[in-house]
């Protein structure tokens, strides 16, 4: 199980479990308010929460119910776990992991849970000998399930909708990522994967993208720091010698001022769109090296500049 910002998920045997959840103000429970003791001095009287959510799974249908759970990457850190009374039901030195690698999820076929950055992810590897037509995912505790016209796989939530963005498959050949065609395939209740010719001598690699897009003009453009926000927009600086960098209306230099200028550009967080976008410049060189968010959304550069 990991812990992420308004979500637990659960690796199984049958696939993955999401956890999708909120904290709340409990209601009706203006009483609790008040001190056991009026005559006491006022202390901090926390008011009383609730978790409310929804939970989600994707279960692998017809798959080894028994395969092997491997974790790698193992962490300094450790857990221990004392709860109630019977010490026989405590836990110590309980490891944790950056990554958990599922074993023959089906015959030949393995499915790895990894971060990237503050999201889950997961790829499926189909060895020599496996078959990926087999994968086929079902998707319960969620009343809309489709395959949107951008090839993302989509449920929803009552918190909105949830989007699983379009497939990237690939076999290396000496140390390149060779492409093959791949998108997510929904028949009747079940998804899976329609995939193009591949050598099935070699491993392939199915990874669903959080997403992927092109940023820069039509000359030189870097981009050397990247940060999140709570809401995972993306805030990208680096520098740029394209007069057509795109910038956004209302940014604080619209304008390419010679040369290479800092470029600072704040990316919706499925990555379809600028949220705004600027230069930042004199008239000789600047580069952008690193960016900083705070919490009311400012974003902070520092670079170099060769402009008086």
């Amino acid at each position: 199980m990991t812990r992420l910002n308004g979500l637990n998920a659960w690796i199984t045997q049958s696939g993955i479990t999401y956890d999708f959840y909120q904290m709340r103000s409990k209601t009706g429970n203006s009483e609790n308010k008040q001190l056991n003791n009026p005559g006491s001095p006022d202390k901090f009287n926390p008011e009383e929460k609730e978790i409310f959510g929804q939970v989600v799974k994707l279960e692998l249908l017809n798959g080894n119910p028994k395969p092997t759970f491997v974790g790698n990457n193992k962490s300094n850190t450790y857990f221990n776990y004392f709860l109630g009374n019977d010490s026989r039901r405590w836990a110590s030195h309980v490891g944790l992991y950056q990554e958990a690698l599922v074993k023959n999820v089906y015959s030949g076929i393995d499915a790895r849970y990894y971060y990237d950055g503050s999201s889950i992810r997961y790829d499926y590897i189909v060895h020599s000998g496996g078959n990926a037509s087999e994968i086929k995912l079902n998707v319960q505790g969620s009343n809309t399930v489709f395959v949107n016209s951008a090839g993302e796989l989509v449920f929803n939530t009552r918190f909105g909708e949830v989007r699983q963005a379009k497939l990237f498959a690939y076999q290396e050949n000496q140390g390149i990522k060779q492409q093959i065609a791949c998108r997510f395939e929904k028949k009747g209740e079940t998804i899976g994967f329609a995939l193009g010719s591949y050598d099935r001598s070699k491993p392939l690699i199915i990874d669903p993208l959080v997403w992927s897009t092109f940023l820069g003009g039509s000359s030189l453009d870097y981009g050397y720091s990247l940060a999140l926000d709570g809401s995972s927009n993306a805030y990208v600086a680096g520098y740029t010698y394209s007069a057509d960098y795109p910038t956004t209306a209302g940014a604080y230099d619209q304008t390419h001022n010679g040369s290479g200028d800092v470029s600072v550009t704040k990316l919706t967080s499925d990555g379809s769109s600028l949220a705004w976008s600027t230069f930042i410049g004199g008239s000789s060189d600047e580069t952008g090296y690193s960016l900083a968010l705070d919490g009311s959304g400012n974003v902070y550069v520092t670079g170099q500049t060769g402009s008086t």
